[in-house]
């Protein structure tokens, strides 16, 4: 696996709005390669496309869930719930 500036951990098994995201480790700023985790345990690579104080903008790469679904690559505004917290609220 690539070296990642930060791994998302995101409550389901696809993002949509609504679904809670965590910061588990590190830090990154615009235009760097992050993994997004999923709740069954699939990870893909992704890139945060722009940094905020209270938004993210990311692209997470086509991928399958555990159970086979495919999801297609989608760019999603993330906003600060808390400190590490962040929610999904909409596509880009």
């Amino acid at each position: 696996m690539e070296n990642v500036a930060m791994i998302l951990s995101f409550a389901d098994t696809h993002s949509y709005p609504g679904c809670r995201v965590s910061i588990r480790e590190g830090s990154a700023t615009d235009q760097e390669k992050v993994l997004a985790e999923f709740s069954d345990g699939v990870t893909v690579l992704s890139v945060l496309e722009q940094v905020g104080e209270h938004d993210i903008t990311l692209r997470i790469g086509s991928y399958r869930t555990l159970r086979g679904t495919n999801i297609k690559e989608k760019v999603w505004i993330l906003k600060r719930s808390s400190d590490r917290e962040w929610r999904v609220v909409r596509k880009a």
